[in-house]
C-alpha cells in the first residue's frame, strides 16, 4: 500500500490508510505500507499489526515492488509508481479527490494521473461525482468510518441543536451558516415552532475545529448579534468529538467547495445527528438518503433546510435515523474492507503476468521490513 501522508499526520486518507491495513493484516494478509510522512525521533516506534516503510530510499521502494503480489495506491500518487516500469504488478488505485487544480482547469500532472488511471489494473473512486470527474471505468466505493470511534453514547441528552465541523476556511461555508442561523434566530415563528418540538428557549451553534479565518467568523457572529446562540469550542477530535456530537440535533456540512466525499457527514449520522449538507460533489453519496441536502451555496434554501431538520416530528426522525443506520453500514471499516479485497483479489486474478502467493500466506515468507 502507499499513502503519501500517515500518522502521525492528521486527515480522512490517513485515518482510511490505517483502518484498510489493519483489517487487510486481520485477514491475515502480509501489509507493507509506504508513506512520505516522518515521525519525530522522540516519538514511539510504530506500534501496527502491518508493516511501516517511511520515505523509502529508490532501491528500497523497488524492492518492495519485486516483493509484492499487488499495489494499492490509497490514492493517486505519480511519484511511488515507477517501479513498475521494472516490476510489473497488479495496480489498484484510489482516486480520493478531484485530478484537476484549484480552479478546475486540467493540468499537465492531471492528465497525466488521468492516462495512468485509465492503464492500472483497477482503480476504486470515493463518490460518484469523482468517478464521473476522473475515470468513468472506475468502482464506487466510499470511504470508511471509525463505527467504534462514533456511535450514539446511551444516557446523553441532545440539549443543543446545530454543530458544524471542519476548517475554518471559506470553501467550508461557515459564514453562510452564521447567516442562515442568524434568520432563524430572529424569525420568531420559527422559534415558537422549535420551540413545541421540546428543543431550548435560544436556538444554539456549536462551532468545532479551527482555522485562519477565525476571527473573522468572530467578529461577523457579533455583527449578526447572535454571540450568546453561538459557540467556538476549538479542535475536538477521537471520543471528545464524538461524545460532542452526541449532544446535537442536527450536524451541517455547508461546503461552498464541491468536496470529494465527507466523512465528517459519517461520523455525525453515527452519533445520532440529522445532517443537512450541500448537495455538490460528492457531500450527497457520504449523507445518504438519511439525510437532508440543500442547493450548495443558496441561503434561503439553507435556512428552510435547517428549519425542516430543526422541526422534525419524532417518527419523521425516528424514519431518518433508520435510512442512516442503513447507510452506515455500507461505510464499516469491516465492509469497506472487504469491498477493497475483492477488488485486490480479482486484479490479482486476471493480471498477465506470473504473481507469487503472498496473498495466500506463504508461511515461509517473512515480511520485507
Amino acid at each position: 500500500m502507499t499513502a503519501h501522508r500517515f500518522s502521525p499526520d492528521v486527515g480522512g486518507i490517513e485515518i482510511k490508510s490505517e483502518l484498510l491495513a489493519r483489517i487487510f493484516s486481520e485477514k491475515e494478509h502480509d501489509v507493507v505500507l509506504v508513506t512520505q510522512s516522518l515521525v519525530s525521533s522522540l516519538a514511539p516506534k510504530d506500534d501496527y499489526p502491518f508493516c511501516v516503510v517511511r520515505q523509502p530510499s529508490f532501491s528500497r521502494l523497488a524492492s518492495l515492488y519485486c516483493w509484492a503480489d499487488v499495489v494499492l495506491q490509497v490514492n493517486i500518487e505519480v511519484r511511488t509508481l515507477w517501479p513498475l516500469l521494472f516490476f510489473p504488478r497488479p495496480i489498484v488505485i484510489g482516486i480520493c479527490t478531484w485530478i484537476t487544480g484549484s480552479n478546475g482547469s486540467i493540468r499537465l500532472i492531471d492528465m497525466v494521473k488521468r492516462w495512468i488511471l485509465r492503464r492500472s489494473t483497477a482503480s476504486i473512486a470515493i463518490s460518484e461525482a469523482i468517478r464521473r470527474s476522473s475515470c468513468e471505468g472506475s468502482l464506487v466505493i466510499g470511504n470508511p468510518y471509525r463505527s467504534e470511534l462514533f456511535k450514539c453514547f446511551p444516557g446523553l441528552d441532545r440539549q443543543r441543536d446545530f454543530v458544524f465541523v471542519g476548517r475554518m476556511v471559506s470553501d467550508k461555508g461557515v459564514d453562510l451558516l452564521l447567516h442562515a442561523f442568524a434568520v432563524l434566530v430572529s424569525n420568531r415563528n420559527i422559534l415558537r415552532e422549535a420551540q413545541a418540538q421540546a428543543i431550548g428557549e435560544q436556538l444554539t451553534l456549536t462551532l468545532i475545529g479551527d482555522g485562519p479565518e477565525i476571527l473573522s467568523l468572530h467578529r461577523l457572529v457579533n455583527q449578526l448579534g447572535i454571540s450568546m446562540n453561538v459557540s467556538f469550542v476549538g479542535t475536538l477530535k477521537g471520543e471528545n468529538l464524538a461524545h460532542c456530537l452526541n449532544q446535537h440535533r442536527v450536524l451541517v456540512v455547508p461546503s461552498r467547495w464541491d468536496e470529494p466525499f465527507g466523512n465528517v457527514a459519517l461520523e455525525g449520522a453515527a452519533c445520532g445527528c440529522i445532517v443537512v449538507g450541500s448537495d455538490g460533489g460528492g457531500l450527497p453519496d457520504a449523507i445518504g438518503d438519511g439525510g437532508i441536502l440543500f442547493i450548495s451555496g443558496s441561503l434561503e434554501d439553507l435556512v428552510s433546510k435547517l428549519q425542516m431538520a430543526l422541526t422534525l416530528s419524532d417518527h419523521e426522525r425516528f424514519c431518518m435515523r433508520s435510512r442512516s443506520k442503513t447507510h452506515l453500514q455500507r461505510h464499516t471499516e469491516q465492509h469497506v474492507a472487504a469491498q477493497y479485497l475483492a477488488v485486490l483479489k480479482e486484479a490479482v486474478s486476471v493480471y498477465p503476468g506470473k504473481v507469487s502467493s503472498h496473498f495466500l500466506i506463504d508461511e515461509g515468507q517473512s515480511l520485507p521490513c
